[in-house]
This record gives structure tokens, C-alpha cells and sequence, in this order.
């Protein structure tokens, strides 16, 4: 089976990824609102776990060169995560996937298009159904979700759309992703004691909030959901063209919502369901009609 270029393996394997991707928001949402874990020691414990579980693929696979990926790389996964645990303060986990994947085709496609990517009538209506879909959700209203946590995610979606681009070409996906992890640590642990230096108590105490449940979802978001995920996706996305990476990571947000219910409690309201229809349909457009 050949859809629109690319083989049945490519699309498992993107399933994969994007149902990993999909479990972060929910974990993360899992820990802020059930454990009310402090969303920065969430983001700390997550990025360490990743970079632990990416060495050791890395050493399994007996790689004698060093971690590859990049600083600029490494800052734009942790602006992506810090901002993403913020904004999980304040929004449900199916409507912070939604819209952070408002951002990402946004700068992908951008990006394409600046260096001679083609844009066809198809990939420009798919593209832009998805985006109404999302446009959507945010209209103002009895249940449009937080502006403050809005913005906060769709700058996490614009650090992950930039994360993607930086990697896209990525000839060692493992390596550079172990990388990437590592050098992201000591950024995100910066940010956390300058943060907890401003507003620790006068005890010097730690922040509520670090139960042993909520230690191991930042610890499961950070080794499975992040580091195997982002793994396998650096693997698969060079076969995509930019605006078709972008359109596959809007399947993320109909998997968190089908999930959220179940797992979360979240009600699917219309606004939400109205809203993901458009999207998936907005990504059959791109993705799943074949090509003449």
C-alpha cells in the first residue's frame, strides 16, 4: 500500500509517534491537575528521563561517535516543553493539542515555501480547512478556552514546528535526538531554579506537589512518550515534504481528544468535535487522497 508517496511501514510508524505525542499532552495534563505537580519540575524530571532512556538506545546501538543535535535544536525542544507544561495549567488536554497545531503548520509550511517547496491548490485547501478547524475552537465564546493558555501553547507549538524543521534532514534521527535531549537539561533546570530562586518561601522549602504519581508521569512522558516518539518520528519525517509533516501532527490532537474522555473525564463539546472533524478532514486532503 502507497498513500500519496509513502509506504504503509512510514504510516504505523507515524501512527506510533503521533498516539506518543498525543500521551504527552495527557500524561501532562495528569500531573498538573490530579497531582498538582509545579508544571517547570514537571518539564525538569521530563527532559531528564528522555535524555536518560536516548543514551542508552544510543549506547545499545554501540554508536562510537558522540551525541549529535544541536544548542539551537536543544532550546527550541525546551521552549517547547516549558511552555507547553505552563499552558497546561489553565487548558483540558484535547483543546491544548488543538492548539498547538495551530502553530506548527503555520511556520513548517513557511518554511517550505522559503526555500522552493511547491505549494499545490490541494495542499493549500487541506492546509486551510485544518487551520478554520482550529480558528474555530479559539472564536470567542461561552466555551473558547483560556487566552493566557492559549497563547502559552501556540508558542509551544511555534518551538516545536521550528524543532521540526531543524531536524527534518537529520542523518543520525537517534543520535541527534539524544543530543538534543541532553543539551536541553542543564536549560531546563536553569530555568527552574531561576524560577523557584524568585518565588521560593522563605522555609526554603520544596513546592507541593511532588508525589510519587506525578514524578512517574513526568518520568513516563519524558522516557516513552518523548524520547521513543520523538525517536521514531525524526526517523520517518525526512520522507515527508515540510507541509506534510505539519499536516500529519494534526492527527495528534483527534487522538488526545478520543483518549481525554476515558482517561481525563473531558467532556467532547461541539465546539471541540466541530472542530476535529474540519482538522481531520483538512488532513485527508493532504495526506490521504492519492496522488493522479
Amino acid at each position: 500500500m502507497r498513500v500519496s508517496g509513502i509506504t504503509a511501514p512510514v504510516l504505523w510508524a507515524t501512527l506510533f509517534a503521533m498516539t506518543l505525542f498525543a500521551g504527552n499532552s495527557l500524561l501532562n495534563r495528569m500531573a498538573l491537575l490530579e497531582e498538582g505537580m509545579p508544571p517547570l519540575f514537571y518539564v525538569c524530571l521530563r527532559m531528564s528521563s528522555g535524555a536518560a532512556v536516548l543514551w542508552l538506545l544510543v549506547r545499545a546501538k554501540r554508536t562510537p561517535a558522540p551525541p549529535g543535535g544541536s544548542w539551537l535544536s536543544a532550546l527550541a525542544l525546551a521552549a517547547y516543553m516549558i511552555f507547553f507544561s505552563l499552558a497546561y495549567q489553565d487548558l483540558p488536554a484535547a483543546v491544548g493539542t488543538l492548539i498547538i497545531a495551530a502553530a506548527v503548520p503555520g511556520i513548517m509550511v513557511a518554511w517550505g515555501l522559503a526555500h522552493g517547496e511547491a505549494f499545490t491548490l490541494r495542499l493549500g485547501a487541506g492546509l486551510l480547512l485544518a487551520l478554520a478547524g482550529l480558528f474555530f475552537l479559539l472564536m470567542p465564546g461561552l466555551s473558547a478556552p483560556s487566552p493566557s493558555g492559549s497563547a502559552l501553547m501556540f508558542l509551544s507549538g511555534a518551538s516545536w514546528g521550528m524543532y521540526s524543521i531543524l531536524g527534518k534532514n537529520s542523518e543520525h534521527p537517534l543520535r541527534d535526538t539524544a543530543g538534543n535531549f541532553l543539551r536541553g537539561v542543564p536549560v531546563v533546570f536553569a530555568v527552574q531554579l531561576c524560577i523557584f530562586a524568585a518565588d521560593a518561601p522563605a522555609s526554603g522549602e520544596l513546592p507541593a506537589g511532588l508525589t510519587a504519581m506525578g514524578v512517574m508521569l513526568a518520568l513516563a512522558a519524558g522516557g516513552l512518550a518523548s524520547a521513543l516518539g520523538y525517536a521514531v518520528w525524526y526517523a520517518v519525517m525526512p520522507r515527508y515534504t515540510y507541509a506534510g509533516a505539519a499536516a500529519v501532527q494534526l492527527s495528534v490532537p483527534l487522538i488526545t481528544t478520543a483518549a481525554a474522555l476515558p482517561l481525563l473525564g473531558e467532556a467532547v463539546t461541539p465546539r471541540i468535535a466541530v472542530s476535529s472533524a474540519v482538522i481531520l478532514a483538512g488532513i485527508a486532503l493532504v495526506i490521504l487522497v492519492r496522488k493522479n
